[in-house]
């Protein structure tokens, strides 16, 4: 339908502001687009000079968008590219020391207050409206990051341990060790569901620390995707849907390296990507593929996780090659496609 390109590389899924803006975050800048795909501002920021580290891409909080800069800061622009503020890491107890690599991981927001997850650093609590730094905590070293807030209580998964913190002080108000490495959580509220590395896949009551359920069906590297009553959870070799209430598995296809860190529902069909390259189109009640894509080219370019489709109105947005984005009409479960045809 429409094809926008950047003057450098796209490094994230795009970011839909209530169906009528897009944001594109870029190797150097953020772009600010209209759902017709019409260039409306352009702002400069520092990107990693590390093509495979991971950072987390932008995250909305409220009118507040949060970006992750180079190699540890933190940016909030309120509305259309007025920064508020730009943050790097404090260096609090570590005698006077900055790290030059503690890029962000994890980005979660609540009652004002926004946390910032650096790998191999800190948990960080910043006042959404200024950036102060309002309390840290140290994190395992060389662990991946994942967090989750009610608004009150801050969520942390590292390592093998989920932490709880007083989102308000800081103070720690439990741990658990959980036997293996915590790849990914989320919490629906008073339930935190937990991906959990080669391992089942866990429902937590976060009030009593007890295991609602767990699912037959051990998680990989890749973050999870909730959608509604449905949980989508991806290993090396498979996709499965699970129930949200029971962790029931509803149905499960053979799918190699699926990352639903790059996954959209729409219209009762799951967009994901794998990491080579392809976007498959799958419906979400059987796991049928409707469709399909190869958006990533088999040359110099370098896998990113976090390069996902995203929908605007009736439209996929997908970032496409190097610094492309183009947007497809939605498909319709009714009439499949060959990727060929997705145009």
């Amino acid at each position: 339908m429409w094809i926008f390109q950047a003057a450098e590389r796209i490094i994230a899924a795009p970011v839909v502001v209530q169906d009528k803006w897009i944001i594109v975050r870029t190797a150097k800048g953020i772009y600010w687009l209209d759902a017709e795909g019409m260039p409306l501002q352009r702002v400069e920021v520092s990107g990693s000079t590390c093509l495979n580290c991971f950072n987390s891409p932008p995250v909305l909080c409220g009118e507040w968008l949060l970006v992750p800069e180079g190699r540890h800061a933190l940016s909030a622009f309120f509305s259309m590219g007025a920064l508020a503020w730009r943050v790097i890491p404090s260096p609090g107890p570590y005698g006077g020391y900055i790290p030059s690599n503690a890029p962000v991981e994890s980005i979660a927001c609540g009652e004002g207050i926004a946390y910032a997850a650096r790998y191999n650093w800190d948990l960080t609590a910043y006042e959404l409206l200024t950036g102060n730094v309002l309390w840290e905590s140290s994190v395992p070293d060389r662990s991946t990051l994942s967090l989750a807030t009610d608004g009150r209580i801050v969520y942390l998964g590292a390592n093998i341990y989920i932490k709880a913190y007083d989102g308000f002080s800081g103070d720690l108000i439990w741990s658990e060790k959980m036997g293996t490495f915590v790849r990914s959580i989320q919490l629906v509220g008073k339930t935190l569901y937990v991906g959990l590395f080669k391992a089942p896949f866990l429902a937590i009551d976060v009030d009593t620390r007890s295991i609602r359920w767990q699912a037959d069906f051990p998680a990989g590297e890749y973050p999870f995707l909730i959608d509604g009553n449905i949980i989508y959870i991806t290993n090396q070799e498979h996709l499965a849907a699970i129930s949200r209430e029971d962790g029931q598995v509803l149905w499960q296809r053979k799918l190699p390296n699926a990352d639903l860190g790059t996954s959209v529902v729409a219209k009762g069909v799951l967009y994901i990507r794998d990491t080579g390259g392809y976007l498959y189109a799958l419906e979400v009640s059987t796991g049928r593929e409707l469709g399909g894509l190869k958006v990533q080219s088999d040359g110099p370019f370098i896998y990113l996780s976090d390069r996902g489709p995203a929908v605007v109105r009736n439209l996929l947005l997908v970032p496409f090659g190097d610094n492309r984005l183009l947007a497809y009409p939605l498909i319709d479960p009714e009439k499949p496609l060959h990727w060929r045809d997705w145009k």
